[in-house]
């Protein structure tokens, strides 16, 4: 999870409010949300991803990659020191070429979209906007839960901004019908604090590259 209980806490969530198991089940949610709407995830993860062999000497990925373990090149062991990460992670090159073919290309490693962290138990974090979305969409679950009044213009606007009511806070913006519907790409869930963080994580665009 991208955040913990404790974080959500420091909001002024009690456990009068919602119970850890609950909070748990919700801030999982959140983030389950926020990779699907990225394409991308934001701590590492051990892999295998398989890919075309394009003939160039830069190989274009999807989600940057934090360590290589090993890269297989129609099945011919390619020595990792021979493979250099550039682009932030999103490009792998190598001075001899990816060979073309179909699925020809296994790389095995660590990725994800993360930052490092010294104080994180496997030294990285994710970014500190990403941390933010989960948490409003977190509370956002949260308030519904425990403020009928909330839940209830939540379900019929499905936009959430901010108003405080008996001391919950969150926000509602105003209906546009020039606005793409909730849950389309960069409106995911009509607020615009998470949804312009979210618009600035998503996998490259490869502008002709077939």
């Amino acid at each position: 999870m991208y955040c913990g209980v404790d974080d959500i806490r420091a909001e002024g969530i009690t456990e009068e409010t919602i119970g850890d198991a609950a909070l748990i089940k919700r801030i999982k949610a959140a983030c389950d949300k926020i990779d699907l709407w990225t394409s991308l995830w934001f701590e590492p993860r051990e892999k295998t991803i398989v890919l075309d062999g394009r003939g160039g000497r830069v190989l274009f990925l999807d989600i940057p990659v934090i360590a290589l373990i090993s890269v297989l090149v129609d099945r011919e062991n390619i020595p990792a020191v021979s493979v250099r990460v550039i682009d932030d992670g999103y490009s792998l090159f190598l001075e001899r070429g990816w060979r073309g073919g179909v699925r020809s290309v296994e790389i095995t490693g660590t990725f994800g979209v993360v930052v490092a962290d010294a104080d994180s138990p496997n030294g990285y974090s994710p970014p500190s906007p990403i941390i933010e979305a989960v948490k409003r969409l977190t509370l956002r679950e949260v308030v519904s839960l425990t403020d009928a009044e909330a839940q209830n213009e939540m379900t019929r606007s499905g936009r959430l901004i901010s108003e405080t009511t008996d001391g919950h806070s969150y926000t509602l913006a105003s209906t546009n019908t020039t606005t793409a519907a909730v849950g389309m790409f960069g409106n995911w869930t009509g607020d615009t604090y998470i949804d312009s963080i979210l618009m600035n994580y998503q996998p490259p665009i490869r502008l002709g590259c077939a």
